[in-house]
C-alpha cells in the first residue's frame, strides 16, 4: 500500500503563513496560481484577531479612573437618553 502524504502545518503566526505565502507565489512567477479565498481569509482573520483582542484591556490600562469615570458617565447618559427617546 502507497504511502499517505502529509501536507504541511500551517503556522500559528499569521506573520509566518504572510510570509509563506508570498515566497510560495514570488517563486513560481512562471506559474499562475494564486492564493485560495480560504487561505486569504484565514490568515486575514488571524491577523485581525490578534490586534483585537488585546485593545480593550491595554486602553484601560492607560486611562486613569477619572477619564474612565467620565467615559462611563457619558455612555450611562446616551443610554437613558435612548430609552427616553424611544418612549416618546
Amino acid at each position: 500500500m502507497p504511502k499517505r502524504l502529509s501536507k504541511p502545518k500551517k503556522p500559528a503566526d499569521p506573520n509566518v503563513a504572510a510570509f509563506q505565502m508570498v515566497n510560495k507565489f514570488a517563486n513560481t512567477s512562471a506559474e499562475n496560481d494564486k492564493p485560495t479565498r480560504s487561505e486569504i481569509s484565514r490568515i486575514m482573520a488571524a491577523m485581525g484577531s490578534k490586534g483585537g483582542k488585546k485593545s480593550a484591556k491595554a486602553r484601560m490600562k492607560k486611562i486613569s479612573p477619572e477619564v474612565r469615570s467620565e467615559i462611563a458617565l457619558k455612555a450611562a447618559k446616551a443610554r437613558w437618553a435612548k430609552k427616553a427617546a424611544s418612549k416618546n
